[in-house]
């Protein structure tokens, strides 16, 4: 059955101590360019700036091209250059790491099983850490063996590179419960690693951690409910707001590894409470993916440029009302705004 192969198999054996720790969702940097047919074209030479940044603030590696970075509005080859790029970045952060190296997870989900396919097998030709893939949300899986299926055909394109389900429900519309999609998939999918976990249900997030006991790295997706995930077990995370208060989710896990003591306990609840604070900010906007890029810019000012159509940058109000509402949550804004 799925536990007992589940501890027999070596690949699997470390996957959960391997990837610990905080993984910022990457923006994707583009610069405008008028005679592009996008109007906008990707921009490497932003990345290592950013990703110094990253580093600084103790975050342990990038989850590239995933909902923060705009993948589904990606070229194939933009999402190659994008993880080539990201890759020799770390590489040189990586030099004198050994005992920590910043990892790069890459997502290849897209909506043709050929490009997700395609998207596997450069990443691993570049070696990156991990591949992440969600379903897609045109066709859709309808159901758990469809959806595991067509995620065993993307992960024997990169069999040498851990394999990590995305699960993403508001974005697929595939809400499968994530420990069923394992029962099913672990027999099948060698180099299955965890999953990205980006939904509510937190019982299904404890029985998934259950699984194989715990041999599986489940990142978890959902900031709001941080500390509730890391109760049950997380020990590992990706989220766009670890682009801007990383420190406050490494707080809750530092907390949490003696959260037997009210001390402990509370110090966590203090934080979670603040950063839902903060990330209540971007309920009124009507894309998070491009509020965050620009808060990105107000707080740690590094510039990622606009969106890609069909998304919209905010307007001047837009970009000054989040900019006050950043300030009265206690940021001091690193990028002038009209305010």
């Amino acid at each position: 059955n799925a536990e007992t192969w589940g501890i027999q198999n070596p690949k699997m054996a470390s996957y959960r101590e391997q990837f610990q720790g905080l993984y910022a969702a990457s923006f994707t940097p583009f610069r405008v360019d008028e005679s592009s047919l996008t109007k906008t074209v990707v921009d490497t030479s932003r990345l290592e700036e950013y990703a110094k940044m990253l580093v600084k603030d103790g975050v342990a590696g990038v989850f590239v091209n995933g909902t923060a970075g705009e993948s589904m509005s990606l070229s194939v080859n933009e999402r190659k250059i994008l993880a080539e790029a990201w890759m020799d970045i770390a590489k040189d952060i990586n030099k004198g790491r050994a005992d920590k190296p910043f990892k790069v997870l890459v997502h290849i989900g897209a909506q043709s099983l050929a490009d997700c396919c395609e998207l596997a097998a450069h990443a691993q030709s570049i070696r990156v850490d991990g591949v992440g893939c969600m379903a897609p949300g045109f066709f859709k899986p309808r159901n758990i063996d469809a959806l595991v299926q067509f995620l065993s055909l993307v992960a024997a394109s990169a069999p040498e590179l851990p394999f990590l389900y995305y699960h993403f429900p508001e974005m697929t519309g595939c809400s499968m419960p994530v420990h069923k999609v394992f029962e099913a998939a672990i027999p099948i999918i060698p180099n299955l690693a965890g999953a990205k976990f980006t939904g509510f249900d937190l019982s299904d997030m404890g029985r998934c951690l259950e699984l194989c006991n715990r041999k599986y790295a489940f990142f978890f997706g959902r900031e709001h409910n941080f500390l509730g995930a890391v109760g049950l077990g997380a020990i590992c995370a990706i989220g766009v707001f670890y682009n801007m208060i990383a420190d406050r989710y490494n707080a809750i896990l530092d907390c949490a590894s003696d959260l037997a003591t009210s001390r402990d306990f509370e110090q966590a609840r203090k934080h979670q409470i603040w950063s839902n604070n903060m990330t209540a900010v971007f309920d009124g906007f009507p894309e998070l993916a491009v509020a965050c890029k620009a808060a990105f810019k107000l707080i740690k000012g590094i510039d990622m440029g606009p969106p890609r159509a069909p998304l919209t940058p905010l307007t001047a109000e837009q970009e000054a009302l989040l900019a006050r509402q950043l300030q009265s949550v206690g940021f001091t804004l690193a990028a002038a705004t009209h305010l």
